[in-house]
């Protein structure tokens, strides 16, 4: 769940989760263009992690240069 302050369900929310997952899973190439479509690299989930916080906390490091 994430806690970005979004009227309902939007679009934006899904690129937001969909962000999350390929900054966890080391997918670059998804980030990238997932930014590019207006993700928020400052929205946080349920724990508080941003994208960035779980792409380092994974080890993947090349994300945070995006």
């Amino acid at each position: 769940m994430l806690l970005c302050k979004i009227k309902g369900y939007t679009e934006r929310q899904k690129l937001n989760q969909k962000l999350m997952r390929a900054a966890a899973t080391g997918d670059i190439e998804a980030v990238q263009k997932l930014v590019l479509r207006g993700a928020d690299i400052y929205c946080r989930d349920h724990q508080g992690d941003t994208a960035l916080s779980l792409a380092a906390g994974s080890g993947y490091l090349d994300i945070l240069d995006i």
